[in-house]
Protein backbone atom coordinates (compact mmCIF):
# COMPACT_ATOMS: atom_id res chain seq x y z
CA UNK A 1 0.00 0.00 0.00
CA UNK A 2 1.80 3.35 -0.99
CA UNK A 3 1.41 6.22 1.21
CA UNK A 4 -1.05 7.99 -1.17
CA UNK A 5 -3.55 4.88 -0.84
CA UNK A 6 -2.90 4.93 3.09
CA UNK A 7 -4.05 8.60 3.45
CA UNK A 8 -6.61 7.64 1.50
CA UNK A 9 -7.89 4.80 3.72
CA UNK A 10 -7.10 6.69 6.63
CA UNK A 11 -9.83 9.76 5.51
CA UNK A 12 -11.98 7.49 4.14
CA UNK A 13 -11.75 8.86 0.42
CA UNK A 14 -10.69 7.84 -3.23
CA UNK A 15 -6.96 7.68 -4.30
CA UNK A 16 -7.74 11.24 -6.88
CA UNK A 17 -9.49 12.66 -3.25
CA UNK A 18 -6.53 12.44 -1.40
CA UNK A 19 -4.37 13.45 -4.29
CA UNK A 20 -6.74 17.00 -4.21
CA UNK A 21 -6.20 16.61 -0.13
CA UNK A 22 -2.63 16.38 0.18
CA UNK A 23 -2.06 19.06 -2.53
CA UNK A 24 -4.02 21.27 -0.77
CA UNK A 25 -1.86 20.75 2.50
CA UNK A 26 1.27 20.57 0.81
CA UNK A 27 0.22 24.25 -1.04
CA UNK A 28 0.62 26.04 2.70
CA UNK A 29 4.62 25.63 2.82
CA UNK A 30 7.16 26.90 1.26
CA UNK A 31 9.22 22.81 1.05
CA UNK A 32 6.40 20.46 0.77
CA UNK A 33 6.03 17.94 3.81
CA UNK A 34 6.21 14.47 2.89
CA UNK A 35 3.37 12.01 2.62
CA UNK A 36 4.57 10.41 5.57
CA UNK A 37 4.52 13.20 7.74
CA UNK A 38 0.90 14.35 6.50
CA UNK A 39 -0.31 10.74 7.42
CA UNK A 40 1.48 11.23 10.32
CA UNK A 41 -0.67 14.59 11.03
CA UNK A 42 -4.01 12.94 10.17
CA UNK A 43 -3.86 10.27 12.34
CA UNK A 44 -2.84 12.92 15.22
CA UNK A 45 -5.70 15.14 13.79
CA UNK A 46 -8.22 12.27 14.09
CA UNK A 47 -7.83 12.20 17.94
CA UNK A 48 -9.62 15.18 17.88
CA UNK A 49 -12.32 15.56 14.80
CA UNK A 50 -13.50 12.58 12.76
CA UNK A 51 -12.51 14.10 9.92
CA UNK A 52 -9.96 16.73 9.51
CA UNK A 53 -9.57 19.39 7.06
CA UNK A 54 -6.63 20.37 4.92
CA UNK A 55 -5.70 23.30 7.41
CA UNK A 56 -5.91 21.27 10.56
CA UNK A 57 -3.64 18.89 9.54
CA UNK A 58 -1.71 21.85 8.21
CA UNK A 59 -1.43 23.10 11.13
CA UNK A 60 -0.76 20.08 12.97
CA UNK A 61 2.40 19.41 11.02
CA UNK A 62 4.12 23.32 11.55
CA UNK A 63 3.12 22.41 15.59
CA UNK A 64 4.87 19.04 15.12
CA UNK A 65 7.59 20.59 13.34
CA UNK A 66 8.02 23.61 16.17
CA UNK A 67 7.69 20.87 18.80
CA UNK A 68 10.89 18.68 16.77
CA UNK A 69 12.78 21.76 16.55
CA UNK A 70 12.53 23.18 20.31
CA UNK A 71 13.61 19.31 21.58
CA UNK A 72 16.47 19.50 19.01
CA UNK A 73 17.66 23.09 20.64
CA UNK A 74 17.19 21.61 24.09
CA UNK A 75 19.00 17.85 23.70
CA UNK A 76 22.65 17.22 24.64
CA UNK A 77 22.57 20.81 26.63
CA UNK A 78 25.02 20.16 29.94
CA UNK A 79 24.46 22.96 32.84
CA UNK A 80 28.57 22.18 33.12
CA UNK A 81 31.22 20.34 31.41
CA UNK A 82 31.52 16.71 31.63
CA UNK A 83 35.18 16.95 33.50
CA UNK A 84 33.59 19.05 36.31
CA UNK A 85 31.65 16.25 37.02
CA UNK A 86 34.41 14.39 37.24
CA UNK A 87 33.20 11.99 34.41
CA UNK A 88 34.91 10.81 31.81
CA UNK A 89 35.22 12.78 28.53
CA UNK A 90 32.58 11.45 25.33
CA UNK A 91 35.46 10.66 23.51
CA UNK A 92 37.59 7.80 25.79
CA UNK A 93 40.12 10.38 27.06
CA UNK A 94 42.11 9.14 30.05
CA UNK A 95 41.47 11.74 32.78
CA UNK A 96 45.27 13.63 34.08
Amino acid sequence: MSRLEAIAAELGISRDGARTFTGAVRQRFDAAPSYALILSAIRRCKAQTPRPSAAQVAAMIQRMSRDADERRATDGRRSKPRQEDGRPGRRGRRQR
